[in-house]
């Protein structure tokens, strides 16, 4: 339940396998103090790949509210990334930076052994902002196991 806890450390994993020969994946960091009753707050450290020709670190902070404090609770979450990218081929590799907000919904089950690990799923709509002055929106869907602790 949240109110055993007062911080939690996620962390999630993803993979893919695209094309022939290209594998991708995602790490995600995160760690969250609840700084009042359902609302959490911390910072959230990304690194992603695509092969070897793609790799991209972010970091910024996070923000949730947990709508009701239950061992299974809808949650409403909103961050911001700093992201450096790097981009690798054969002749030569190319870096920039850039930054995105993003929003989720999803929903947390808690208390899943000893009333500390949990599980979450969220819907992420992401919308970055590159030096270059374009503007790209994307949607994913992302599976975490949480640790909940004093």
């Amino acid at each position: 339940m949240l109110d055993s806890a007062n911080r939690i450390i996620g962390l999630t994993v993803s993979g893919g396998w695209g094309g022939l020969v290209t594998g991708s994946g995602r790490i995600n960091v995160r760690y969250g103090y609840f700084i009042k009753d359902k609302l959490l707050l911390g910072p959230d450290l990304n690194y992603g790949f695509i092969g070897t020709y793609y790799q991209s670190g972010e970091a910024g902070p996070f923000i949730r509210y947990y709508l009701i404090n239950r061992s299974f609770s809808p949650i409403l979450e909103g961050g911001y990334h700093y992201r450096w990218t790097r981009l690798s081929s054969i002749s030569s590799t190319f870096s920039y930076v850039n930054h995105d907000i993003n929003g989720n919904v999803g929903f947390a089950i808690t208390g899943l052994v000893n009333n500390q690990f949990g599980l979450e799923t969220l819907l992420n709509y992401q919308m970055a902002f590159d030096k270059f002055g374009y503007t790209y929106y994307k949607w994913g869907f992302t599976f975490s196991v949480t640790y909940h602790f004093k």
